[in-house]
């Protein structure tokens, strides 16, 4: 099944990830459309996902660094693309 994408949201989207793509750039983002990208398209660039509803800035960035290992490993392991968080 292909995700189906509005115009405006698949040419920024792809934009984004066709420009950061050969620079080794991970995304972090709570959108599931740069997921979905990904995954159609392949890395790079990487995403990492925060599964996260509506919360502070503080409290991302608590999950941030509680998951500080796990970005570590992610950023080590070259066959990974896409890193879930909550």
């Amino acid at each position: 099944m292909t995700p189906q994408y509005t115009i405006s949201e698949t040419s920024i989207e792809y934009g984004l990830l066709a420009r950061t793509g050969a620079n080794r750039f991970t995304f972090l983002t709570k959108d599931k459309d740069f997921v979905n990208l990904s995954l159609t398209l392949g890395s790079p660039p990487r995403v990492v996902l925060l599964q996260v509803g509506n919360c502070s800035t503080s409290q991302i960035e608590r999950i941030i660094r509680s998951n500080a290992v796990r970005f570590a490993e992610f950023d080590n392991d070259g066959k990974r693309s896409l890193l879930l968080l909550k």
